[in-house]
């Protein structure tokens, strides 16, 4: 009985939902977000480096970039920027919202 009971206790870790063992993580939509939070979102985070309207200043430009490139440079950076570890998925979905207002 005790093993069975630390079985399940060691299984039930190595199954903690995390980005990256989740592929629910792994995508985002747009259309699920809300573009009024992601304008707060996106001056917060990315206006410095991608510009006022996206098109790219110190960082390129973003106009044209899918659901999944806009999650996958955020979670995990690319180049030269960093990751935003501190944003959820529902808040990237509001950035890519936002950002899909640009077009």
């Amino acid at each position: 009985m005790i093993f069975k009971l630390l079985f399940l206790l060691i299984f039930a870790s190595c199954n903690e939902r995390t980005r990256e063992n989740d592929t629910s993580f792994n995508t985002i939509n747009r259309s699920n977000g809300n573009a009024s939070n992601g304008s707060t979102l996106y001056f917060s985070n990315c206006q410095t480096c991608h510009g006022t309207s996206g098109g790219g200043s110190i960082g390129p430009d973003i106009r044209s970039s899918s659901d999944q490139q806009i999650y996958e440079a955020t979670v995990n950076g690319k180049g030269s920027m960093p990751s935003f570890p501190n944003l959820t998925d529902q808040e990237i979905e509001d950035i890519a919202s936002y950002i899909e207002t640009f077009n």
